[in-house]
């Protein structure tokens, strides 16, 4: 059985994935604790975890 290791996305495709919400109002509910945060991936890097934006992202369709 192989398992597939969790998907790092980038800014950029985590950005298109939540409707374009600008950079600051983003790091202002990840602050708030209502985004999910990024990992660090290096010194001056941090990307998401897939899973954990498609969560938010059903979270917020389930709320409308």
């Amino acid at each position: 059985m192989q398992t597939t290791p969790p998907k790092l996305l980038p800014w950029r495709i985590v950005r298109a994935m939540i409707g374009n919400l600008g950079r600051t109002t983003w790091w202002r509910m990840m602050r708030s604790g209502s985004a999910p945060r990024p990992i660090r991936i290096s010194p001056g890097r941090v990307a998401w975890l897939e899973a954990d934006i498609l969560d938010w992202i059903a979270e917020r369709q389930a709320q409308a």
